[in-house]
């Protein structure tokens, strides 16, 4: 294509037609006009193109789906996992209220032996305070006996 500078590069209206309606020059002119659509080696070229990309996209589906059967074999692992766990607790669970009921079981024992035992030690000190009272009682009764001698004597005495 002939194309005339301007050297202020500026292209005046009148010059711009005349080079878009001017004829193409003969070596610029295609031989065949079929060589202006796609050329043999460029429809080639597109179509491994294609068949690169069809291949990646199909490959990339295949990747994906085997993510998502692993995901599914996963989960359908982790769906057993906790029903193995479900019922490991459930026997745990059940094996903990068995111990705390013998647990609760051995304590009660324990108190009622406990109770028992300061039940005993409360009779043998109330014994001990009835032996210790009637001791105290002889005693008093015995020194008022003695008391009443002596009134007796001092008003013989004084009687006289």
């Amino acid at each position: 294509m002939e194309t005339t500078m301007n050297p202020g590069g500026i292209i005046a209206r009148n010059e711009s037609e005349e080079t878009i309606t001017k004829p193409r020059a003969v070596a610029t002119v295609p031989e065949h006009q079929h060589e202006e659509l796609v050329h043999r080696s460029e429809f080639r070229l597109l179509l491994w193109i294609g068949a690169f990309v069809v291949i990646t996209i199909s490959g990339g589906f295949t990747f994906l789906y085997t993510g998502q059967r692993d995901l599914h074999a996963g989960l359908a692992d982790i769906r057993v996992e906790m029903a193995n766990m479900r019922v490991a607790m459930e026997r745990e669970h059940a094996d903990i209220r068995v111990t705390m009921k013998q647990e609760l079981a051995n304590i009660r024992v324990e108190m009622k032996q406990e109770l028992a035992n300061i039940r005993v030690e409360m009779k043998e000190e109330l014994a001990n305070i009835r032996v210790t009272m009637e001791q105290e009682h002889a005693d008093i009764r015995s020194e008022i006996a003695g008391l009443s001698e002596r009134v007796a004597r001092v008003e013989t005495v004084l009687s006289k």
